[in-house]
């Protein structure tokens, strides 16, 4: 496809940043709560854990809509959408555990 056709690069960096912003932000609001008891602590982890795999979900729908859309840089698409089905299928797998 002639690079003066194709859109310019912002789902696919969308679906790298995205995952990637989520987990610095979880894990400074992590480390700010120093006390507390253990349920508390416990809790944010899981909240932590379900934001990163909401933030990862997005990613997938952003590198999917990137290659829709004939971005440049396809191959940073699909690294997105790999990544951020590493953190997505596993959390999915263990909310869906019956």
């Amino acid at each position: 496809m002639d690079p003066i056709l194709t859109r310019a690069p912002f789902w696919n960096l969308i679906a790298i940043a995205l995952p990637m912003a989520t987990f610095l932000i979880g894990i400074v609001m992590l480390s700010g709560r120093a006390g507390g008891d253990y349920a508390g602590r416990l809790g944010g982890g899981v909240l932590f854990a379900l934001g990163m795999a909401a933030a990862s979900g997005l990613g997938v729908v952003a590198g999917v809509l990137a290659l829709y859309r004939h971005e440049r840089l396809p191959w940073l698409s699909v690294l997105g959408i790999l990544v951020n089905c590493l953190v997505c299928l596993p959390v999915a797998g263990v909310l869906l555990r019956r």
